[in-house]
C-alpha cells in the first residue's frame, strides 16, 4: 500500500456509517477506486480537469467556492491539486477546499520542486495551508475542520 493510502486509512476508518468522499483532481481514479473497494460504506465523488474538459468547462476558484457553499462532504481529498491554480486566485481555492468537508487532506509538491506546476507560488501555498490549521502527516496536511454543513 502506498504511503498516501496509509495516511488516509486512519481517517476513513473513523466512519462506521455511510459517508461521502470528494476526490478533487482524481487523476486516473486509483485513490477513489481503492476507497470504494476498502470502504463499501463510502460514496466517492471525483472531479478532475479531464472530466470537465469533456464538458467544455474549466475548474476555477469560483466553481470551488460555489461548490463549498452548496455541498459538504465527510472527507475531501485535494492530493496534488491546489498548485494547479497557480495562475488564478489560488488563495480562494485553498479557502474553498478547506470549507468543503469535515476532514480535509491536502497534499502539495514540496517547496523547491521546480518541475511542478505553480513552483513560483509553492512557498506561499504551503504557508496558506499551514495557516489554515493543517497538520503535516507524511507528505500531506490534514485538518479535521469543524465546519457545519451549509
Amino acid at each position: 500500500m502506498s504511503e498516501r493510502l496509509g495516511l488516509l486509512r486512519p481517517i476513513l476508518t473513523k466512519y462506521k456509517r455511510r459517508f461521502a468522499v470528494l476526490d478533487l483532481g482524481s487523476g486516473d481514479g486509483s485513490t477513489a477506486e481503492w476507497i470504494r473497494r476498502e470502504f463499501p460504506n463510502a460514496g466517492v465523488f471525483t472531479i478532475d480537469r479531464a472530466e470537465l474538459a469533456m464538458m467544455k468547462q474549466d475548474l476555477t476558484p469560483d466553481m470551488l467556492e460555489r461548490l463549498a457553499c452548496r455541498e459538504h462532504f465527510s472527507v475531501v481529498l485535494a492530493l496534488n491539486f491546489l498548485h494547479h491554480f497557480w495562475s488564478q486566485d489560488w488563495a480562494s481555492a485553498v479557502t474553498s477546499v478547506a470549507r468543503m468537508g469535515r476532514h480535509v487532506v491536502i497534499q502539495l509538491p514540496p517547496v523547491g520542486d521546480y518541475r511542478a506546476a505553480g513552483a513560483n507560488i509553492m512557498p506561499e501555498l504551503h504557508q496558506a495551508v499551514e495557516q489554515a490549521g493543517g497538520v503535516k502527516i507524511g507528505e500531506a496536511w490534514y485538518k479535521p475542520f469543524a465546519h457545519k454543513r451549509p
